[in-house]
């Protein structure tokens, strides 16, 4: 039982979290006030997400989003999803759709991805097993 609090206070410590805590509240403050670049400042904090998700540890990710930004686990998916959709070819086209559909487009993206890998790996099975 003292294992399972050492760990789940480890990512208070890490300075490199710490950092990343600062930057994405400084990008949220940032995003409510700029008009155009809003979008981008979106694309950032889903990056930063993105980026430091697998640091902050297995079991400790929906604490420490709520602890530091107040936020659920969808509301970071939503955030990372923007920034997914951002890398791909069609994003010039869809930018100037309002925020929720842009966090819809990349629910149904990342949906699609994991279909496609279920989809897959079915395909994958049957081929060894006949």
């Amino acid at each position: 039982m003292t294992r399972k609090c050492a760990r789940k206070t480890m990512p208070d410590r890490d300075p490199v979290l710490r950092r990343a805590v600062k930057k994405i509240r400084r990008l949220k403050k940032s995003a409510a006030s700029h008009g155009k670049l809003f979008l981008a400042d979106i694309i950032k904090i889903g990056k930063e997400l993105s980026a430091i998700k697998d640091r902050v540890g297995h079991g400790n990710w929906l604490p420490w989003l709520r602890q530091h930004f107040d936020w659920s686990g969808d509301t970071a998916a939503n955030y990372v999803n923007v920034f997914e959709l951002s890398k791909t070819p069609k994003f010039r086209s869809l930018r100037n759709l309002p925020l929720e559909a842009l966090y819809l487009l990349g629910r149904r993206r990342v949906a699609g991805d994991a279909d496609r890998h279920r989809t897959e790996g079915r395909s994958g099975q049957a081929g060894i097993a006949g």
